[in-house]
Formats: C-alpha cells, structure tokens, sequence
C-alpha cells in the first residue's frame, strides 16, 4: 500500500513538472553556448564533419553520439557547431547533387529531416547539415500534405538502463563537529506518473559513487511516458533525504530514446534550490516492440517465459465435497476432435468437468512427498486442518483422519527425511509467548506468524519469518510478503524413476478461516468442521457451554491452482532465490535445480503436447529486497492483467479482494491518492473501442461488500472510498462515450460491479438471549442472519481461453513490484483457443461456468444452465446476471430468508450518463459505515491503495 518513496504519486507529478519547468528557466537564462543533450550538431572527425547529438555538454567539452550510435566522449567545445531546427512546413535549401534546390520541411525525426521538393517527390533522412536557411525568397509549395505534428516525444516499451555512477555530490550528512560530509547515496528511477522503475544499491560515504547498476537483464517494461526522473538520495536510518534531482523530457532526450537510439552520458544533477548538485552517469536505450508471440497469451519483456505442455487444475473453493458436487448444476467438458473428411475442430461433450478439492489435494500431495516441501505465505497456522469433512485414504499411510493438522503433516514429514522449508511474513506486531497466555499475539493483521515460529522450533521443519525489507524503516512494517503456494515432489511415469514437481498457487493461505465450500454456510457447520475455525473480523462472538461457537463465521471465497510441469520449476525457483536472499539458511534448502532424483523442466512434461496441455507463465510483483537476483523491480502482474485486457475480445471477468486504480483518471475536484496501476484505465479504453465499434463486450467484477475489518473503520472507510473514486470515473467516462455515440445502451451494459452474500434466516443460536432494544452490531448480526461473502480471490478470466490467478489485489500494493511481494500465473490452452475456435470451450471456459453456477446458485434439480450465460458478452446475458443479483441484493437488504442467490448486485445506483449514487446510505448491520466510503487525513493515502 506505500507510495513510492513514501510521497503519493500527484505529490511526485508536481514535483516533476516543477522541476522540469525549473530547468527550462534555467536553460534559457544561460549563454547561447550551452549545448542541451539530444541537441543536433556538426562534429569534426580529422579533417570531415560529421553529424551528431550531443550526450553532454560540460563547457570546454562534450560527449557526442554518432550516427552509427558509438559515442565518443571529451570532444573539445571549439570542434563542435550547433546546426538550426527547421519546423514542419519551413522553407529551405536542400543540397542535390552538386547545387542547392528548394524544398518545404515535412517533418523532423531524431536529427534528420523528411522533405519534399518542388515536384512533390521526397526525401527521407536528410541531414541536417545539408539544409540552409534560404538565400533568396522560397515562395510555399501548393498541395503539400503534413503528417499531424507529434505532441512530444513518450516511450513505451522495455527500456534498458544502466546507471553507472555520479560525481561531486553535494556532502549529505551532518556531523556534530566535522559538519558536512559525504552521504550514503543512492539513485532512483521513476517514471511520469511517479512509479519506481529501478534502484541502485546503496554506496556509503562517498561523494562519486560507482554502483554499476544494470535493471533486468531483459530490461525493464515501461509503460507510456514523457517524462524519466532521476533521484538521488542519503539513506538515513529513519529517512532518505534527497540530495539531488535530474529529468529527461522531449526537450532533453525522450526525442532519442523515441527514435531507438541509445542515451548515454553524464546528466548534469540539481539540489532543490536549483543548484549545481553533481553529474549521473547513464545509459538508456528502448527497446524495439517484440515481434509477435508464438502464441496470444505470453507476456514479453518479463523474468520467466511461457512455458508449455503444462498440467492445470483450478479450484473454485478450499472444499467442494461429494454433495455440492451433486448438487450444483453439472458443466459440460469438451475436448477436440477431428473429422477426417472435412478436417476441421468441432466441440464434442466428453465429460462433466469435476469441481476438485483444494486442501484434500494439498493435503495427498504434502504425504506422498519424498524429497522436498517447501510453504510461503502471508499467514500459515500450524493448527489448521486442511482435512476436515471425512476422512481420506492416502498410501501407505491408509486413513488420515479430519483431527490431524498441517503441522502434524509437515512434522510426520520431515521425520521421514523429507526436506521440509516454510517461509511466512514476519509481521513485526505478531508475538508467541504462550500459548493462550498474556504476551501472545496474533499481529495487527491476525497472521499468527510468531506462533507459527514456535510452533515449529526444535523440530525437523525449518521455519523463517521474513520482514518485507527495502530501503528505510516503513517497508518493514507496513509492506508485505504477500505470496501464498506450496511446492512438493510426486511420482511419475518416467522410467527413470525421478520425481516431478507439483505446485499449488492462489489466493488460500494455509491458514484459519479459510475452508469453505459453494454452500457458504455461517451457522450449520460451527459444530463440525468449522468448530475450531470460526473466524470472522465481523464482531465478537461467544461459545456454547458444548464448545460450539455461536457465530456467525464469515465465509470465505477463493480461487487457487494446482500447476505441475515445467511453470511448477518456476515457482520453485523464486522459493528457493527468496529463500537465499532473506532466510539467512541455506543448507536447509533441497536446491531441486540440481537433485539428480528430481525431472528437469523439459523432461517434465506431464500435460503431453495434445489439445488439453496448458501454457503457463509465471508472473511475479518483486524487487530486489525480496529476491536478490532481481535487477530493479519486476511488475509482471500487472504487465499480464493489462495486456490480457487490452487483447480481449468478449468480456472479462474479475474477482478480486480490491479495486482501486488510474487516479488520473479520477473526477475533477476529489481528492486522488497513490494509485497509479492502469487496469481501471485498460477497461475503460477497451469498452470505450467496443462502443465506437458498435460492438457486444461486457466486464463483471466480483468484489467484497467491503474490506475485511470494521467498515465503519477510518481504514476501511477510505478504502471503500477509493473503490468508489475508480468506480466512478469509470462509469464517468463510459456514459460521455455513449452520448458522442448517440447509443440506446446504458453503462451497466458495459461494466457492472457485484459483491455475494448469504442470509440464512432461522439458524443463529446466540449464547445470550437477544434483547429488542439491543442495536448493537453483533445483535444485529445475529437477529438479521446475514453476512456479506468475503471475496478473497485474487483472478483475471478472459474471453474463456485465459485466466490469471494468484496472490495480486488490483491495487498499487500488490502490482507495483516495490511493495507488497506477489506471485500469479497466467494460464491457457492453445488447443481450445480462439485461434483454433471462434467459440474456446475448454476448462477455463468450464471453469467459469462452475464459479458462475455457485454464485448464481444454480442447482442440477433446476435443470440446464441457462443459455445466456454460454455468451457473456451479449446483452441477454449482462441483463439477465444484473436483474436477478439485483433481486438478490433487495433481499439481502430486507433480509429475506428466500435470497435467490450468492451473487448481490453491488449497491451502487448508475444512471444512464454514468453518474452515482448509493444505493442506501450506509451498509447493512453496520454503525453507520457509508456505502461510498470516505477519505480520512488521518490515514495515509499510501497505506490504503
């Protein structure tokens, strides 16, 4: 949730537009002689003139960049001529042949010119040493036709950095008797919007730094910008000052970096005052764009590539069980066939696509492990029970019992010589003490990591608390460790006897409160498998006499993933190097990379390479602290989430815990905060091209009623605010397309917000006789028997062929890399794409179906699935899903005990030009906690997005 270097991102675009302003005064006020870089000159080479641009000017020298893109530096001042700008439509000389003939100017690109001549014919890359101004009166050409005039100079793409070193710094650090003297600098690089690209590692007490600092071997991806910023900073225990600042702009190097040609040279650097404070030395070049992907779906440009003839399975929930399999209407699954005289794809229905069991699954794949198992997470609880609802047979160890917790697995485990490493978040509020007793302490955010600690210590697991470490004290204690997966080995086809690798990733931590099931129950499992389990943050809640809690508990939804194959290597390796940067111990590792037991990548293999194999890449949110590997930051979550969208051509479908983003797209006059992730941005362009197109496209999200805690809460208020703030902007925009477009159609046609809830009206047994005049929360809570679902999953699906899923929110915490540290994966079918099929019905398709039948309740005695929701994109279906969430809303509202369905329409009312308002003041059962949330001073803007 931290702004990068705690500033938020409007704060940081201010200070860069004030310092490029201030560099532009000062540019003009000195002598005509100063040379800016990418400043077109004329260098002599021995007894020729060459064309060149200029990389620095430092009076009595320059550095130059050739036309052949080798530098040259410490070229003497009096061998360099500056050569004039012509604008579009200007009349010049050209040189041809041996004479001058005139010509108009066209346009300008990187240092040459584009020109026609009198005869309308045209040159291209014309030097600017072969223009002059004209010596006698050129009267216009007629009939010349202009290219628009560009509107500055933004790249996008990846971009290659190399930040070497500064000079003559300002002294930074202030002594008792010495005074000034050299800092403990550092540098960062931001983009326009104030998003961190790289950092360099920290050099102490020098003034001339050498960091030799390189970003990502691949380089880093940079969304579209005008403007680069260059900080650099002392760091300081509590702080990091800003000793100097340097930006490049259209006017002072973008123009380069915009043509493909590298930047380099030393950056002269300014104090705050405007100052002389130091040179940086850099290289810079962007990337061209990436030829296309072999395949729709792989992201470019990132740290792991797409990986192929990969195993899936997707879990919709930690538990589905025998009688909600029965129960929920049955999907079909289809596969592909071919017909041998018209060779061509048909669906045929094979099979019904089975809803699998999460933790059962983790739970069979943590026993039959043999060599290795490793479990990261924000909050892993050693006393959870991942088996709960019967018992299961596992071999060779016959029934394992729903008494039996991870813990006991993991011990049982590593007794047998199995490796057994876990990694949680070391929240820094969280104590062990004793358990029960006065210094225990589950941590502000209730993850038990000191607990688990303990739990573990003098046994054969090796158990490390990590701290999300970067650069000053509040990474450490506000940001996190946000990743959730366990990794293990498992048996295999292969003659060799070696074993394959099996990871699960998602949105479960192995933790309490977490096992649910499509039935969503709040009270009728508190006396079997959630009567040790009945977490809520709701209210309070007292237990029977029986030991049974009186709830209501707080159900849970979640998406996760099974990957086994080559992406499963992947996963392991970021355990593995994050381990190696902040465990502190790395014998205990099993370092699968080199087991000879263990398969290598390509030889594991189990999705074959038919039709239902899977291509998956792993996507991550890290920097450096957290893997020390890393070369500056890696944002790949949020790269994936973007382009999927911005490629998709039916509909997207969202569930995620938050929502919050593009603030500069916010409505004029609210206050914005720190969120400068593009996805709210992606959406509204992608609906906005299919209203112009006239075209059906529809995008759903799926959301919690409010974030977890109290929502009357100043931090959940503003949080509730900010979703509020992206919401509205985007509907904003939405119903001014649609007026230009002089359209029937209505934004929810487009773009629809949803939330689930359960009322179960007739189960709650309170402890205590509920009392009338008793308007308490937790009375009205019980009395009502209506809780909002939590929606936890962090998922992207797209078009039916592609889905994302992991541990990123859509905020800026979880996809700005230099925050909290995430994982996803990224995962389609290329047999049951849209490249092989107009309409992709393979397991994602099925899977979302599933989610669909579970939150719309639709059960096998109603009969067939309706056929709308086979199409998403078309109106029938937005209309159908909006009226009967709405009906669902209204009884939950009314706490209704016939509440149609799970899925809850989200209580904003849209107009038709796309304005707001709350569908009822405040949020059900709560002390009036508004349902449009609201900002609060008190909390930090960069703690909440």
């Amino acid at each position: 949730m931290g702004a990068c270097c705690g500033k938020d991102s409007d704060s940081r675009r201010y200070h860069i537009k004030t310092l490029i302003n201030r560099a532009r005064r000062r540019e003009a006020s000195q002598s005509s002689s100063y040379l800016k870089p990418g400043t077109v000159v004329i260098a002599r080479w021995g007894e020729e003139w060459y064309p060149a641009v200029v990389c620095s000017d430092r009076g009595e020298e320059v550095d130059l960049t050739w036309d052949d893109n080798s530098v040259t530096k410490d070229i003497p001042r009096e061998q360099v001529k500056v050569l004039p700008i012509y604008e579009q439509g200007e009349m010049v000389e050209a040189k041809w042949e041996n004479g001058w003939q005139p010509a108009v100017i066209i346009q300008r690109t990187a240092g040459t010119y584009e020109i026609e001549w009198q005869d309308h014919s045209r040159s291209i890359d014309m030097p600017t040493a072969e223009l002059k101004k004209p010596s006698f009166p050129i009267r216009p050409f007629p009939g010349v036709k202009y290219p628009p005039k560009p509107e500055g100079a933004r790249i996008h793409g990846v971009l290659r950095i190399v930040i070497e070193s500064a000079r003559n710094l300002p002294d930074s650090d202030t002594t008792i008797f010495c005074g000034k003297k050299p800092g403990d600098p550092f540098c960062e690089m931001f983009d326009g919007s104030g998003r961190l690209i790289t950092r360099t590692k920290v050099v102490d007490d020098v003034s001339s730094p050498i960091w030799d600092h390189r970003a990502a071997e691949a380089g880093v991806m940079v969304p579209d910008t005008d403007v680069l910023h260059f900080c650099v900073k002392d760091q300081d225990v509590s702080s990091n000052e800003i000793v100097s600042e340097a930006v490049l702009t259209t006017d002072n190097g973008l123009e380069i970096l915009a043509s493909g040609k590298p930047f380099s040279g030393w950056v002269p650097l300014r104090t705050a005052s405007g100052k002389f404070g130091g040179e940086l030395n850099i290289w810079l070049q962007l990337k061209p764009p990436a030829h296309p992907s072999t395949t729709i779906h792989e992201i470019q440009g990132t740290r792991y590539p797409l990986t192929h003839s990969n195993k899936v399975t997707l879990y919709q929930s930690a538990h589905v069980g025998q009688r909600h399999r029965e129960r929920l209407s049955h999907v079909p699954l289809y596969e592909k066939r071919t017909y041998r005289r018209e060779d061509c794809w048909i669906d045929i229905a094979k099979r019904t696509y089975r809803r699998e069991d999460c933790w059962i699954d983790i739970a069979k794949r943590i026993m039959q492990a043999k060599q290795f198992i490793y479990i990261m997470g924000w909050s892993v609880d050693a006393h959870t029970r991942l088996v709960r609802e019967a018992p299961i047979t596992v071999e060779p160890y016959g029934e394992i019992s729903t008494s039996m917790t991870l813990g006991e697995m993991l011990i049982k485990k590593a007794n047998e010589g199995v490796t057994v490493c876990i990694m949680v978040w070391k929240e820094a509020t969280s104590t062990a003490g004793t358990p029960g007793g006065l210094f225990e302490n589950d941590g502000v955010a209730g993850t038990k990591s000191s607990q688990t600690i303990a739990y573990f210590k003098n046994t054969s697991v090796t158990c490390v608390g990590v701290l999300r470490n970067g650069v000053g004290l509040l990474s450490n204690l506000t940001l996190t460790h946000h990743q959730k997966g366990a990794m293990m080995d498992a048996g295999s086809n292969n003659r060799s006897g070696k074993r394959r690798v099996v990871a699960f990733i998602g949105g479960l931590d192995l933790t309490g409160g977490r096992w649910d099931t499509p039935g969503k129950e709040i009270f009728a499992t508190l006396d079997r498998e959630h009567i040790d389990d009945c977490y809520q943050t709701m209210t309070t809640f007292e237990t029977h006499s029986h030991g049974v809690p009186e709830g209501p508990r707080q159900p849970w939804q979640d998406v996760h993933c099974q990957v086994e194959g080559p992406a499963a290597h992947d996963i392991v390796q970021n355990f593995e190097n994050r381990w190696k940067t902040q465990a502190n111990n790395n014998s205990a590792l099993y370092d699968v990379g080199t087991s000879a037991r263990i398969l290598k990548p390509a030889d594991d293999i189990p999705g074959g390479r038919g039709h239902d194999a899977w291509d998956v890449q792993l996507l991550r949110s890290i920097d450096k602290f957290s893997d020390n590997t890393v070369q500056g930051i890696e944002a790949d979550c949020h790269q994936a989430w973007v382009k999927s969208i911005e490629n998709a051509q039916r509909f997207v479908y969202i569930e995620n815990q938050f929502f919050m983003g593009a603030s500069d797209k916010w409505l004029k006059g609210n206050n914005k905060n720190t969120s400068w992730n593009r996805i709210p941005d992606v959406i509204i362009t992608r609906i906005l091209l299919a209203i112009r197109r006239g075209e059906p496209f529809a995008v759903y999200v799926v959301l919690p009623l409010f974030p977890e805690g109290d929502p009357s809460s100043k931090t959940v208020q503003e949080m509730i605010h900010w979703q509020f703030q992206t919401v509205a902007a985007m509907y904003h925009h939405i119903g001014l397309a649609l007026k230009k477009a002089q359209s029937t159609r209505v934004p929810t046609d487009y773009l629809n917000f949803f939330c689930l809830g359960q009322t179960k009206l007739g189960e709650a047994k309170p402890v205590q006789p509920l009392r009338p005049q008793d308007k308490s929360r937790k009375a009205q809570i019980l009395r009502n028997a209506r809780v909002p679902i939590y929606v936890h999953s962090k998922m992207l699906l797209v078009d039916d062929e592609i889905v994302i899923i992991g541990s990123c929110n859509v905020n800026d915490r979880s996809m700005a890399g230099d925050r909290d540290t995430e994982i996803a994966v990224a995962m389609s079918q290329p047999g049951h794409s849209r490249t092989t099929n107009k309409k992709p019905h393979g397991v994602v398709h099925a899977y979302r179906l599933s989610l669909w039948t579970e939150h719309l309740c639709l059960t096998a005695d109603k009969g067939k699935i309706p056929s709308c929701i086979l199409q998403p994109q078309s109106i029938e279906c937005v209309r159908y899903v909006n009226e009967i969430s709405l009906q669902s809303w209204n009884q939950h509202a009314a706490h209704d005990a016939s509440q149609v369905c799970h899925l809850m329409k989200y209580p904003y009312a849209v107009r038709a030009d796309g304005s707001i308002t709350p569908a009822q003041k405040y949020l059900p059962d709560t002390v009036k906690a508004k349902t449009l949330g609201r900002s609060s001073r008190l909390v930090p803007d960069w703690l909440t997005a």
